[in-house]
């Protein structure tokens, strides 16, 4: 998809990432969903993106686990349900994706599919921000009101 060492195509990197996830490789299916999310190399379907993250999600690749929150969070290519978004952002915050942890956090503040907790979500940023994330950092600098 990036063209390292070969020419570019991301049409035939779409093919060679489904045989992957065919094959029930985890990152195959996280890189597909990426194409179809984007449009990149397949015709973009948020719908079968979605499908593809959760996919990736259950085989462990919990950074899509946060990208299928969101797409659930804002009703891209799912139903709408922040519940749910909740939950898939907790799951990649608990497998160590820092991502996760902040959009958790933004969930807490907000009161979106959690109750509205503030201590927790200044817990999760803090998490965030150790984990690399400078977004995250930057929450901390200013706690909500």
């Amino acid at each position: 998809m990036l063209g390292r060492g070969v020419t570019k195509d991301q049409t035939r990197a779409a093919t060679l990432f489904q045989k992957a996830c065919d094959d029930g490789d985890a990152l195959g299916c996280s890189n597909l969903a990426l194409a179809y999310e984007s449009g990149g190399g397949v015709a973009k379907d948020e719908a079968h993106a979605a499908a593809l993250y959760q996919r990736a999600c259950d085989g462990g690749y919990v950074e899509r686990c946060n990208n299928l929150g969101a797409m659930y969070k804002n009703g891209r290519g799912v139903t709408k349900d922040e519940a749910r978004a909740a939950a898939l952002f907790q799951k990649a915050c608990d497998g160590g994706a820092a991502s996760g942890c902040t959009n958790l956090g933004l969930a807490y503040v907000e009161g979106r599919g959690v109750g509205k907790d503030e201590a927790r979500a200044m817990t999760l940023f803090q998490r965030a921000c150790d984990g690399g994330l400078a977004a995250a950092c930057e929450k901390l600098k200013k706690p909500p009101n």
